[in-house]
């Protein structure tokens, strides 16, 4: 949980640039400078307990999840008369309706709708104080089958949500919101005394030369919040008709379920900009990663508790700007000479562990040998996992994923072994659609074994690429 910097409102040349992108206008309290808006709506938000809470969201357990916020339910409803007003823009008639959020002692605030729906030429932003920290515009495209919007995290105890919608199309307009989460840990700046809980300066930023071969792998992985309370990590992950379909793999223990996947925020290429040397202070410290490319909400795929597995797809394509990259998997029953896990310890700034000796097979916890559901990595040899790396993938030496973290022990300074989940015992999972990887996957079941990446720039070839048949695997161990 480093310092994370989201643009700040410029307005050039007619245009509002919203964390580095233009939009042709930002809200029209701005941009009319209105001084008031009718009777705006208020929420004050009770006084969080932070040294209690605080206290819960690192335990010694080996789940490596990271519980961020306090989650408080509302039913707030823009619909009626009550605080809207109505004026001319552009000789369109706009009706506006602004609510104001105050968290006294929150470090940062994010909502989710339970209903959402916006007509054509309405948006919905939600903004700091002073028109800082602005969330891109919501509009029509953000209308999904589910009827959710969940938004990333606003550093700030102070925010406004402002909806602007064609008079004429008030009242085709749907918005209810039902959460308001406060942060009791400061995903932008931790406080000293609280510094401990950064990630360890053990850690090795991605853009380390340690990454260089790495460079497409790391496109792949992001940071989540599910529920607006709770950190995790997954991968973008490829399948085997290479048609990009926004495919994410992360860990079962991490909670999403089909009720709860549309709250899914992922903050892709939360990253410092430089490499702090591993073991320095400023390793440990304060990093310049930003949140400001998302993606909200999905659908629910398949899970498989014995390994560990959650698979969930995007509600719509992976942002274009963020360069991601689907990475290939391999689900050979073998074990592998190495093995690379690519994390957001803490919720910090993507990170690069590496595991030099051979990986074993076991079951959770287990010792080598005791079981067949996870692969066992017995200490990292740089680098290592934290709260918050939980369901990050884990790599073969041919850069294809082969896990992902359920738990374990490891830390920076001592030994300890991590477990992932395997890809090969997910892939039959538990026989069912809703319970495997299988048909996801290999949707034309080609009976493939491993396949490489593609990133979603890429023009899709006519055939799938790198695809391995079954009968080309000779490392293959008999299946359980």
């Amino acid at each position: 949980m480093k310092k994370v910097t989201v643009s700040f409102i410029a307005l050039l040349m007619g245009l509002t640039y919203i964390n580095g992108v233009a939009y042709a206008a930002g809200p029209l309290s701005q941009t009319l400078k209105l001084k008031s808006i009718g009777s705006t709506s208020r929420v004050d938000l009770p006084a969080l307990d932070l040294d209690t809470l605080r206290s819960k969201a690192f335990d010694s357990s080996t789940d490596k999840t990271l519980k961020f916020a306090q989650v408080n339910e509302y039913n707030i409803s823009s619909e009626g008369n009550s605080g809207w007003i109505n004026v001319v823009h552009e000789n369109r008639a706009m009706s506006i309706w602004r609510l104001e959020i105050d968290s006294p002692n929150g470090y940062s605030i994010n909502l989710g709708f339970s209903e959402y729906e916006m007509p054509a030429g309405g948006k919905l932003f939600v903004y700091a104080d002073g028109y800082q920290h602005m969330v891109r515009p919501f509009t029509d495209a953000d209308n999904e089958e589910h009827g959710e919007l969940w938004t990333p995290i606003i550093p700030a105890k102070n925010i406004v949500v402002e909806i602007n919608v064609p008079t004429q199309l008030k009242g085709d307009m749907r918005l209810e919101l039902n959460k308001i989460n406060q942060a009791y840990l400061d995903i932008t700046r931790l406080s000293e005394e609280f510094k401990a809980l950064k990630s360890g300066s053990c850690n090795f930023d991605v853009v380390c030369p340690q990454g260089n071969g790495w460079r497409d792998q790391i496109q792949s992985v992001a940071a989540y919040s599910l529920g607006g309370g709770l950190f995790c990590t997954g991968a973008a992950i490829n399948n085997v008709v290479n048609d990009k379909r926004p495919f994410f793999l992360t860990a079962n223990h991490c909670g999403l379920t089909s009720s709860n996947a549309p709250s899914v925020v992922a903050y892709w290429n939360f990253q410092n900009s430089t490499c702090r040397a591993a073991g320095s202070a400023a390793s440990g410290g304060f990093g310049d990663g930003v949140l400001s490319q998302f993606n909200t909400g999905a659908i629910f795929r398949a899970s498989y508790q014995p390994s560990d597995m959650t698979l969930i797809e995007f509600d719509d394509p992976v942002l274009s700007s963020a360069n991601v990259y689907f990475s290939g998997w391999n689900r050979a029953n073998s074990t592998f000479s190495s093995a690379v896990a690519i994390h957001h310890p803490n919720v910090d700034e993507k990170r690069i562990s590496f595991e030099n000796d051979p990986v074993t097979i076991s079951s959770y916890l287990g010792g080598t040998g005791s079981g067949s559901t996870h692969i066992r990595v017995a200490d990292w040899d740089l680098g290592t996992t934290e709260p918050g790396s939980s369901g990050s993938p884990l790599y073969d030496p041919n850069k294809r994923i082969i896990g992902q973290l359920h738990g374990g022990f490891a830390a920076c300074g001592n030994n300890a072994p991590d477990w992932y989940g395997r890809i090969n015992r997910s892939w039959n999972g538990g026989g069912s659609s809703s319970s495997r990887l299988r048909d996801w996957l290999d949707p034309n079941n080609s009976g493939a074994v491993a396949i490489d990446g593609i990133f979603a720039s890429a023009t899709i070839p006519a055939e799938p690429s790198d695809v391995v048949p079954l009968q080309s695997i000779y490392l293959l161990l008999d299946d359980d």
